[in-house]
């Protein structure tokens, strides 16, 4: 893990705060340096036989899943329906990773419910503060990003703060520290960062906050040009159980 992080410092975001977790997905940024490092640590291996140095690849295992699905279909399909179905009393959902794992559901498969668009990489509780004792770290829900089609061009950012029930005030502020964050260490331009709120319901006080304060105010280009950046959407949600899924609407 030393050599892995130091191999490359600044790519290094989500892996260096592993911790108390089962798996993590990281980004393209970090998978690549973590795959360069494997490759050089290996180069002398590449294309050798010798069976004491390479492990060689068998697909047996991997057919056999690919069976148990197609014969199986549903059984061994990955779905947030009986996770929503487990964590609901009545029409109300008692558990927040249940709504974050129905809303990434909703968006990995592009379901008809999907109200947040198209997102190529996408991943939960992802760092979002400098590096202090991990228990105490900031998380964003829903991280995600997408490409310019037909490039591996990153074109926007995405954010979503998910609360189980009726949002507060303080929401807002969370969010919009999110959302520097997600500037200051990503892209560098709001323009690019397109942010949500999801909760089962918003008071007016919380609506009126959102509109006062958020907003970012930047400068592009040379000479510098004012823009004001005013992405931060409220999407209310209502558990349908007799279909499984959550419906998701604008404020």
């Amino acid at each position: 893990m030393d050599e892995i992080l130091k191999s490359n410092p600044s790519a290094f975001r989500i892996l260096r705060a592993f911790w108390k977790l089962s798996f993590i997905k990281i980004d393209n940024l970090e998978n690549r340096a973590l795959f360069d490092k494997i490759m050089k640590e290996n180069e002398e291996y590449i294309g050798s036989v010798d069976e004491d140095s390479v492990f060689l690849f068998d697909k047996t295992i991997h057919q056999r899943i690919l069976g148990l699905r197609t014969s199986n279909r549903g059984r061994y399909e990955v779905s947030s329906i009986p996770i929503l179905e487990a964590a609901s009393s009545g029409d109300r959902i008692r558990h927040e990773m249940a709504v974050e794992s129905a809303i990434i559901d909703s968006i990995t498969n592009n379901l008809s419910n999907n109200i947040f668009g198209r997102w190529e990489y996408v991943s939960h509780q992802v760092i979002a503060s400098p590096f202090k004792p991990i228990d105490y770290m900031d998380k964003i829900d829903i991280f995600g990003f997408r490409f310019i089609p037909g490039f591996e061009t990153v074109s926007k950012y995405l954010m979503i703060e998910i609360k189980k029930d009726k949002a507060d005030i303080g929401v807002i502020g969370q969010s919009l520290k999110y959302v520097d964050w997600i500037e200051q260490e990503y892209c560098h331009d709001y323009s690019m960062i397109e942010a949500f709120i999801v909760a089962r319901d918003f008071p007016d006080v919380v609506i009126a906050e959102r509109n006062r304060a958020g907003k970012r105010f930047y400068t592009k280009g040379r000479p510098g040009r004012s823009h004001e950046w005013n992405g931060l959407r409220l999407i209310k949600y209502d558990y349908d159980k007799m279909n499984g899924i959550l419906l998701f609407t604008e404020i």
